[in-house]
């Protein structure tokens, strides 16, 4: 059995007056309630929701006690926040999976219980309608009883005027005998600006109880009645964010990680409230080329907007690029350099690319469904995990939340009805040290399944003759097909190249398209083979750029290039003019190699290889390793 906790005793004492019956009175309890009742002035009714602070004056126990009730019959779900010293207790109890969440927000620390088994479960009253689990209905969550209740007219509450409705109930679960008394707002007379005719004032409970020993102990209660309103928001019932309950997807009926695509882009941005920093940055990764890309700013502090990173890894050959945008330059180095969210270490030498899964850490962190909750006014479902294996926060405790849009939400794209994904809105991580928590929030826009990497300029990487710039032309048969899709088309052409040369698409440069009355006309930069790194396991190792030129020549001439694209309709093939491949590579001065040293990369690159832990971009983003 879950024990009762000491400070919904003192509530429980309310909740006596719901089980309480007519008969078994004890002598000078109930000496000025009539024998004779008339029923005929009825109390108020209540809605199906509402939520109400309410102070509880016990006299005989010299104490007082503040609490927050939310009931929402309508869904079977109840609340009770309990004041304690310097913070709150909340205890969260779900009908329908028959569940009780004990929470400290202030610890973020949670329990888990079995409503049935709780006895604690009659706050909001407890009965079984078959097999299942039910709350009282509003008047008996408000604790009301029907029993020999009268109308005694009307006095004055904390200068309210009120109507008072009295009744002498025997609670047989302590074998006592009160005189109780309900004050509500007087209708006639009194508006109490909530939209309601009238609400509870007060309750006051006087009587008797036999202890076990059968000695008399009295008591006398006062209960007042505030800020009384018929709504419940959603989220008031839900576990606050951050907090992670244990055995709670035991108990309850557990809802599975949602799926999430081998491909992603979207724009994150990030909230660091604890460093009071505010950042932007994109992401893309794409698990069937093995590549992945970061924009991003290297200090969050600079308000000039041109200090603006791209670092892109390529996990077939283990090259790192490391991009400074506005100045031209470009590092290279291993992935293990890098700060990326997409690494996975193999072991102390080699790494690879993590799935979409891990990416999304559900194969990593015991997820448990923790409800619906609004983020950005988007209706969304929120799963809440924890670890102390995060990457980059390893050995600390880390608790981790995704908010998904609700299935039925329609999003700009379609997404969720386009796709069997859910589409990602927000993601929180929280840390919780031994003194204070520190919390980042990252929410998530321009969600998309689709990116295209050619997108991504390395061309400032490769210097002097570590390029070769190649054109070709399309029949004009085909203008109107590539027009109207530009984008898959330099995909395509990117793909095709990089099948027939045996290179990565990432060595496909520049691609560009122009039209002209006779054709369409391709340029585009073969890049030389990067370096080679040994901490990607199972590493690719490409064709050099002289390979690579040869085997596209040898695909124009016998004829077998051939670029395939899929638009809205169907999967479309456009063939080149075989017959116009120009190599347009400028003559430079004799004496370079083909192949290039990591100096004569990095041109006029500065180190800036990122660690996860300091400043700037490093501790404004990639808390979302």
């Amino acid at each position: 059995m879950v024990p009762r906790h000491p400070e919904v005793v003192v509530w429980h004492m309310v909740v006596l007056t719901v089980v309480a019956v007519a008969g078994q009175r004890m002598a000078n309890v109930c000496n000025d309630v009539p024998d004779d009742i008339d029923h005929s002035n009825k109390r108020p009714q209540i809605g199906n929701q509402f939520h109400v602070h309410v102070e509880c004056q016990l006299s005989e126990q010299n104490q007082t006690a503040f609490v927050h009730e939310f009931y929402d019959m309508t869904r079977n779900r109840g609340r009770l926040t309990v004041q304690k010293p310097f913070g709150t207790n909340d205890y969260f109890m779900d009908y329908d999976q028959n569940l009780l969440l004990m929470v400290d927000p202030d610890t973020s620390k949670c329990k888990t219980g079995i409503l049935l088994l709780s006895e604690d479960k009659f706050v909001f009253g407890f009965k079984m309608a078959g097999f299942n689990s039910q709350m009282y209905s509003p008047s008996g969550a408000l604790h009301f009883s029907n029993a020999n209740e009268s109308y005694n007219g009307t006095s004055d509450v904390r200068g309210i005027v009120v109507d008072e409705w009295h009744s002498c109930q025997y609670l047989p679960s302590i074998n006592a005998t009160a005189h109780v008394v309900w004050y509500f707002s007087q209708k006639a007379n009194w508006d109490m600006q909530v939209g309601m005719v009238t609400t509870p004032i007060r309750m006051t409970a006087v009587g008797k109880q036999v202890l076990p020993d059968n000695s008399v102990k009295p008591f006398s209660h006062v209960y007042d009645f505030f800020d009384f309103t018929q709504t419940v928001n959603l989220t008031d019932l839900e576990v606050p964010n951050g907090i992670y309950c244990p055995e709670r997807s035991l108990l309850a009926p557990p809802k599975p990680f949602p799926t999430v695509p081998d491909s992603f882009f979207f724009v994150g941005e990030i909230n660091d409230p604890f460093g009071v920093q505010f950042t932007y940055m994109e992401e893309a990764y794409d698990n069937d080329t093995k590549y992945s890309m970061y924009n991003f700013k290297m200090d969050v502090t600079d308000l000039t907007g041109i200090n603006q990173y791209t670092e892109l890894n390529d996990y077939n050959t283990g090259v790192g690029y490391m991009i400074d945008n506005s100045a031209g330059s470009c590092n290279l180095g291993p992935l293990t350099s890098g700060a990326m969210a997409f690494t996975k270490q193999v072991n102390g030498q080699q790494i690879r690319m993590k799935t979409p899964r891990e990416f999304f850490m559900d194969k990593t962190v015991h997820y448990q469904y923790a409800g619906t909750q609004d983020a950005r006014g988007i209706p969304c479902d929120r799963w809440v995990g924890v670890t102390n294996t995060a990457q980059g926060y390893e050995g600390q405790n880390v608790t981790l939340e995704w908010y998904f849009a609700a299935e039925d939400h329609e999003s700009w794209n379609d997404y969720a009805t386009a796709t069997k994904y859910r589409l990602p809105v927000r993601f929180n991580l929280f840390l919780h040290g031994d003194v204070a928590s520190q919390s980042y929030e990252f929410n998530i826009f321009y969600f998309n399944t689709k990116y295209y990497m050619h997108e991504v300029d390395i061309s400032q990487c490769y210097k002097g003759t570590q390029r070769k710039t190649l054109r070709f032309s399309i029949s004009l048969s085909n203008e109107s097909i590539v027009r109207q899709n530009t984008l898959q088309m330099k995909q395509a052409i990117q793909n095709a190249v990089s099948l027939n040369t045996g290179i990565s698409p990432m060595r496909i440069d520049n691609v560009e398209l122009y039209f002209n009355p006779q054709n369409v006309w391709v340029t585009l930069d073969l890049l030389d083979s990067p370096p080679s790194y040994s901490d990607v396991k199972d590493s690719i190792a490409e064709n050099s750029l002289s390979d690579a030129y040869k085997f596209l020549s040898d695909s124009f001439n016998s004829h077998t290039m051939q670029f395939f694209f899929a638009t809205s309709v169907n999967v479309l093939t456009v063939t080149p003019n075989y017959d116009s491949l120009e190599d347009l590579t400028p003559i430079v001065p004799t004496g370079n190699s083909d192949k290039y040293t990591s100096g004569v990369l990095a041109g006029v690159g500065v180190a800036m290889v990122l660690v996860g832990g300091g400043g700037g971009a490093a501790g404004a983003y990639f808390f979302f390793k």
